[in-house]
């Protein structure tokens, strides 16, 4: 399955760095626009280890997590058609709950690509869908959808509903002994996320 992961990184970095080639020399004369924000938000989840071969058998255990979060994100979005709508975006998201931060990546990365459709002259309804890699270094997706009402000329509040998923190899060990087992950590989580963003 890891072609599947590599191949859904290509196809989101090369369409995210396309946007942003194509976008600003578009936008010149039809109105796109960079944008940057803060974003707080809640989420909650589960980890997954699975070690099928270890010296003490097969091994498998769960844990629910949830916790606040941080971040920053900046993007280039562009209006269409009157209605239609598409960005690209990358962020970074800092988790709050230090409980949390024991057994999870205190960070992530991510580039997005955000198609969407204004229902109302200032109110978009849209859709992510992109690559994130967290600080412990395992890749993974997100997907997401949400609403965006325009304030003013510049200032934008948007609500979003975001999933992520993880995939990550690990190894499991009992203090300085020797590692008992080789598997995966999976990690999926799904929040909700208030953001603010400024428009250039």
């Amino acid at each position: 399955m890891n072609y599947i992961k590599y191949l859904f990184l290509v196809l989101a970095l090369s369409s995210t760095f396309s946007l942003f080639s194509f976008l600003p020399a578009y936008a010149a004369s039809k109105g796109g626009a960079p944008y940057v924000g803060i974003a707080s938000g809640y989420s909650w989840g589960k980890d997954t280890v699975d070690l099928p071969r270890t010296k003490i058998g097969k091994f498998k255990f769960k844990e629910h997590n949830k916790g606040a979060s941080m971040g920053v994100f900046a993007g280039y979005g562009y209006r269409f058609n009157n209605d239609f709508y598409l960005a690209g975006e990358v962020d970074y998201t800092r988790n709050l709950n230090k409980k949390l931060l024991k057994h999870n990546a205190g960070s992530t990365v991510g580039v997005s690509v955000l198609p969407g459709y204004f229902v109302a002259p200032k109110t978009l309804l849209f859709t992510r869908v992109g690559y994130r890699r967290d600080s412990l270094s395992a890749n993974g997706m997100t997907l997401g959808a949400g609403i965006a009402q325009k304030l003013t000329d510049r200032i934008q509040v948007r609500l979003e509903y975001v999933y992520n998923r993880f995939e990550n190899p690990t190894t499991l060990s009992k203090g300085k002994k020797p590692s008992i087992g080789k598997g995966k950590l999976y990690q999926h989580d799904q929040g909700v996320r208030l953001g603010v963003a400024y428009g250039f």
